[in-house]
């Protein structure tokens, strides 16, 4: 996951970078923060972000002539504004903002808006899956249960069918980077949404398949759910 933070204030782009990164650490989530302090610097970033926390009032520009700029190239990524001005609010929707948010910005604001942004990113998210006969299928991943690896390949199961891939269970986990799939063993990736019950050292599935979680992994598992139970929009 990519992100960029647009803040002239030093002090409020390092406070912000703090909140996303702790609240994405806690998720054992890959990603990348870069900071600009003016408009040019970020328009001259020739990078593509998932996510940009951008500052209405800049000391060279103001954020909806970045965002209207932006989006003339680039649709999807998600635009949260940052402000003291709340007048401004109604404005900023015109270029598809995601959030607006009024400085001071906290922690659990923070926290509020990371999760409506990662449930909204990951609904409609896909991954792609190379197939053992050569094509390639995209599944979304909400539809994922689970995948296994079995020696040289990998099996796929969806909430409807199943796929074989030479793709690694590895690459698939760090392709996913959600905190909703956690590796319950060396051979398993679960998607949590699909989790029934719990008994011990025990998953079972929404369609009545068990899923074992090794024993090193176990109090690490049982944080992982609490944390998906809390932030997951169910």
């Amino acid at each position: 996951m990519k992100i960029a933070i647009c803040e002239d204030d030093i002090y409020m782009s390092e406070t912000l970078k703090g909140y996303v990164k702790d609240f994405l650490d806690s998720k054992e989530m890959l990603f990348t923060i870069e900071t600009f302090d003016t408009a040019e610097k970020f328009n001259s970033s020739t990078e593509t972000y998932d996510l940009l926390f951008l500052d209405y009032e800049l000391p060279d520009s103001n954020g909806m002539e970045i965002a209207k700029n932006l989006r003339k190239i680039n649709k999807k990524t998600t635009i949260i504004f940052t402000t003291s001005f709340p007048q401004y609010v109604f404005d900023c929707f015109d270029v598809g903002t995601f959030r607006y948010l009024v400085k001071p910005v906290s922690c659990e604001k923070i926290e509020k808006v990371m999760t409506d942004f990662i449930n909204s990113f990951e609904q409609y998210a896909k991954i792609d899956i190379p197939t053992d006969g050569g094509g390639v299928v995209f599944v979304s991943l909400p539809e994922i249960m689970y995948i296994e690896s079995n020696g040289r390949y990998t099996t796929v199961r969806t909430n409807s069918t199943s796929y074989v891939s030479p793709k690694a269970l590895a690459t698939f986990q760090a392709e996913i980077n959600s905190f909703r799939f956690y590796r319950t063993h060396r051979t398993f990736l679960v998607n949590m949404k699909y989790i029934a019950e719990i008994h011990g050292s025990t998953i079972v599935l929404t369609n009545g398949e068990k899923v074992s979680i090794s024993r090193r992994n176990l109090s690490t598992f049982n944080n992982a759910y609490f944390n998906f139970l809390k932030y997951s929009d169910l």
